[in-house]
């Protein structure tokens, strides 16, 4: 999309990042940063400084805003979503790589962006708090295997994940696979917890594109 197109849709270079809190936190910078990436890397064809996201009414000081204000406080994951976008426009470029420079890109967008969210699982119940630490730990075993980001098995995984708020560990309505993957993220975290150390990287050889951790979920 070209700048002449998005301004015959009326946008004036202002994006709402939202109206409250609660549907902001980590994913935030798993949609705005990419989106800034993509901008630098030209494949919207629109200038950086044509771009601003507006800030919610509350925690300001938590989000960035524009390219500048992001490659300030977040300079690493913006260069690694930029290189994600260059090497996807790129004709030759292979399936295995543009999966590489894309969950390299999302790990360093947690990594980076680090634990300025944590203070919102007091408000949590236990079993929810636990589920949200579980998940964010197994992003590095589910980059390590190279996830295909499709829509197809993107969705096929979600299917697996609760698809409700979590106020107890009693979940008799989940399916067996919604519990089954409850119980190994909290197996993969309480391993990581106990050894110092995150197994995830150990898997690298693992099969590509999540085929076989799919099967071990679902089967």
């Amino acid at each position: 999309m070209t700048a002449e197109a998005l301004e015959d849709m009326g946008w004036n270079g202002i994006i709402c990042a939202g109206k409250g809190v609660s549907n902001l936190g980590i994913n935030y910078f798993l949609s705005v940063i990419p989106f800034l990436g993509a901008v630098e890397a030209g494949v919207l064809n629109i200038s950086s400084d044509q771009l601003t996201f507006l800030p919610p009414p509350k925690d300001q000081m938590h989000f960035c805003y524009d390219v500048t204000s992001c490659q300030s406080s977040f300079p690493d994951s913006l260069a690694k979503w930029k290189i994600f976008f260059q090497k996807a426009q790129e004709p030759l470029a292979s399936w295995e790589d543009l999966l590489k420079y894309l969950w390299a890109a999302h790990k360093k967008s947690i990594e980076e962006t680090g634990n300025r969210f944590d203070n919102r699982y007091l408000y949590f119940p236990k079993a929810e708090r636990d589920f949200a630490k579980s998940w964010k730990n197994a992003v590095s075993y589910i980059a390590s295997v190279r996830f295909e980001t499709t829509l197809e098995k993107t969705s096929k995984f979600q299917k697996c994940l609760p698809p409700i708020f979590l106020n107890s560990f009693v979940n008799e309505n989940f399916t067996d696979c919604q519990n089954r993957v409850l119980y190994l993220l909290d197996v993969l975290r309480e391993i990581d917890i106990s050894t110092g150390i995150s197994v995830g990287p150990l898997h690298i050889g693992a099969t590509r594109g999540g085929d076989g951790m799919m099967d071990h979920v679902s089967g």
